[in-house]
């Protein structure tokens, strides 16, 4: 790592650098503070904020279907259990939209994959 950057960077983590901060996503802080002015954004189809879904549906025309990078912002991931408590229970605070599905699709299709593969492998005597 070129000293400048590593200067930089421990300037960036510097406790009287957090004067003001509130926030628990430390990485993402220290990151936009490291980048400011350097960076361009991308749009709403790389960085669905799933939470915002409506919003961005009505004003880019982007869903969750179309979408490249699903931004699950907020309390309620789909990896966690209790998030597919509350997607079953309908829990008006925590409704999640279209995207919990096709994480959830994508997901378990990967790992039916997988799971289809070890066991060609194990049937072939590839692996035990």
């Amino acid at each position: 790592m070129e000293e400048g950057c590593y200067t930089e960077l421990l300037d960036l983590v510097a406790p009287q650098s957090w004067s003001g901060a509130a926030t628990t996503h430390t990485d993402q802080l220290i990151l936009n503070r490291c980048f400011a002015g350097r960076q361009t954004l991308v749009g709403w189809t790389y960085d669905f904020v799933v939470p915002m879904a409506e919003a961005i549906r009505a004003r880019e025309g982007v869903d969750a279907g179309n979408a490249r990078t699903l931004h699950f912002a907020g309390p309620v991931k789909p990896w966690m259990p209790e998030a597919m408590l509350h997607w079953t229970r309908g829990d008006p605070k925590r409704k999640p939209v279209d995207a919990f599905r096709l994480w959830y699709d994508a997901y378990v299709g990967r790992l039916a994959d997988a799971h289809v593969r070890s066991a060609g492998d194990r049937l072939a005597g590839n692996r035990e």
